[in-house]
């Protein structure tokens, strides 16, 4: 699989941003697509509205990978709670379900 560091600058700071409430469905594929980029200064954040799924167990799983992820009740504020802890100059928002399409946009 061609790396998408390849195509990027990789003095940049990339940060990826997945907002989440009960996708444990998709989350663990999401992530591990991300670790996938093989991206050197690639951070990861999940900001979760507290799920009531398996989510935060999977979130649990990948503590030591995932830079920051946070699980909170109040899904309305996810946005807001996002941009609180970002501190990259570039990010990719990422909905869980949406991994598929990160992916082929990523190697486009």
């Amino acid at each position: 699989m061609p790396s998408v560091s390849d195509n990027i600058n990789e003095s940049l700071k990339v940060t990826v941003v997945m907002p989440s409430y009960n996708q444990g469905r998709f989350i663990e594929a999401t992530i591990r697509l991300v670790f996938l980029l093989e991206y050197p200064n690639l951070e990861c954040i999940v900001m979760d509205g507290g799920s009531e799924d398996e989510t935060v167990g999977i979130l649990q799983r990948y503590d030591a990978d995932i830079d920051f992820w946070q699980s909170e009740s109040g899904r309305e504020q996810m946005g807001h709670r996002c941009r609180e802890v970002v501190e990259a100059k570039y990010t990719l928002a990422v909905q869980a379900r949406a991994y598929e399409q990160l992916y082929r946009s990523l190697l486009a």
